[in-house]
């Protein structure tokens, strides 16, 4: 007996409870009721001849044929929407794009969204996402992630939108009565403002092989505390360039160390459209890509 086919209806409404884990959130993000929702599934499964969902009174989990069917079919759903939204070149761009993105970033981009995004494209909406966390973009539904450093997501589509050099700083204010430094063990009569990533602090490493792994006296997981936590020259600060520019250019930061260098770390935009990937999405990296690689009046 040949199987029916899936509808595009039901393989949304499949979409919608493996990502919110349950018939009836599933069915208010669709605007339907539980019941609808509970029977679309119901007939979808006999289609397939296969159990996509184990039910209790309690929870609603995917087995692993629904697994692999959600991983099989949401980026073929997405491409189409991609191209079922598409908007002609004169009407500009519709529709809503969620990205997450770093907070610091977010701070950079933020005067040249009206002008650059939103002013020409008046049917455009951004949900931005301000953290340094490394989402999952299908499981949190987010069109795009703009992410620091190396990228480890190899199912992902990547686009490099620039690269950020690691800079080691502080206030003048914490410096003013320092002795110059001109070495890396002067950095020990300092305080240490650290960066907190996956749980672990990260060191700082030199050009040539030195590393230094400081005891912060303060911590955080975000680059946006640990500039604040600079400026208010509460300790020395490993940033990255973009986002201080200005404040190096002002003389509220100073370079320290300068002739020895660190990292230079990629900024990537990633995405999991594998086919036609929509002009919103080619837009907002493209956007990315201007600023970064602009230089503060």
């Amino acid at each position: 007996m040949t199987k029916a086919p899936a509808s595009f209806a039901a393989l949304d409404t499949f979409i919608a409870v493996a990502e919110t884990g349950g018939f009836s959130a599933a069915a208010l993000r669709l605007g339907v009721s539980a019941s609808a929702v509970s029977r679309t599934i119901a007939r979808l499964e006999q289609g397939l001849d296969q159990r996509l969902f184990k039910r209790s009174s309690r929870f609603v989990s995917i087995t692993d044929d629904g697994q692999q069917l959600y991983e099989q079919v949401l980026p073929l759903l997405r491409d189409l929407g991609a191209v079922l939204t598409q908007q002609p070149a004169n009407e500009g761009i519709a529709g809503t794009l969620k990205v997450s993105l770093p907070g610091e970033l977010l701070r950079l981009l933020l005067p040249h969204l009206g002008p650059a995004l939103l002013v020409p494209n008046p049917r455009l909406r951004l949900d931005l996402s301000a953290t340094d966390r490394q989402v999952d973009l299908i499981r949190e539904g987010f069109d795009l992630a703009i992410r620091i450093g190396p990228v480890r997501d190899s199912e992902l589509r990547i686009r490099q939108l620039g690269q950020a050099p690691l800079r080691l700083v502080a206030a003048p204010s914490l410096v003013a009565t320092a002795e110059p430094i001109t070495d890396i063990a002067q950095l020990d009569a300092l305080p240490f403002i650290g960066y907190r990533r996956r749980g672990r602090l990260q060191p700082v490493d030199f050009a040539g092989g030195d590393r230094l792994e400081p005891v912060p006296a303060l911590q955080f997981d975000t680059g946006a505390a640990i500039r604040s936590a600079a400026l208010a020259g509460l300790g020395v600060a490993q940033l990255l360039e973009p986002f201080i520019a200005e404040d190096l250019r002002d003389g509220r930061l100073r370079v320290l160390l300068a002739d020895r260098s660190l990292p230079i770390l990629p900024i990537s935009a990633l995405h999991a459209y594998s086919g036609t990937v929509p002009r919103r999405v080619a837009m907002f990296c493209s956007f990315c890509q201007s600023i970064l690689s602009s230089k503060p009046g």
